[in-house]
């Protein structure tokens, strides 16, 4: 009986936890209504509906990336710990720089047949462009 409790125990730590950690990393779920959606009442100091920028694309980086690419790109986020193969390193210049924007926009959009999910119809076309601008942020010396 002890022997099943530790073994019961070990796949949740090696396999529900990570894919629970990876879940909640991805941001969650957004209809694509309610990407489009305007707020109500606009912040002072936060971007435009639709604007493309780098603080957007943080913004985005932040809700979205960040638990398996890390803070700062390097691949190496909590819950990309868990993941085979691990999360690409966005600081990694040389490989960065031989993909077009157009390569990244369809891996963020379309996922990668790894652990990097789909965000087809949870990002607007603003928060993708954006988001490229934000990776490409941390290959830059």
């Amino acid at each position: 009986m002890n022997r099943m409790r530790a073994l019961t125990a070990v796949y949740l730590a090696l396999a529900v936890v990570p894919a629970g950690l990876v879940l909640w990393g991805c941001g969650g779920q957004k209809t694509a209504e309610q990407a489009a959606e305007t707020p109500a009442g606009q912040v002072e100091g936060t971007p435009a509906p639709g604007e493309v920028s780098l603080a957007v694309g943080e913004s985005v980086y932040k809700t979205r990336c960040e638990m398996c690419h890390g803070v700062n790109g390097e691949g190496d986020g909590p819950a990309g710990q868990a993941l085979n193969p691990k999360p690409r390193n966005h600081r990694d210049a040389a490989y960065m720089n031989s993909l077009t924007d157009q390569d990244l926009e369809n891996a963020i959009l379309n996922g990668k047949g790894t652990g990097m999910p789909p965000h087809k119809g949870l990002l607007t076309d603003a928060e993708v462009k954006s988001l490229v601008l934000k990776v490409r942020s941390l290959s830059r010396p």
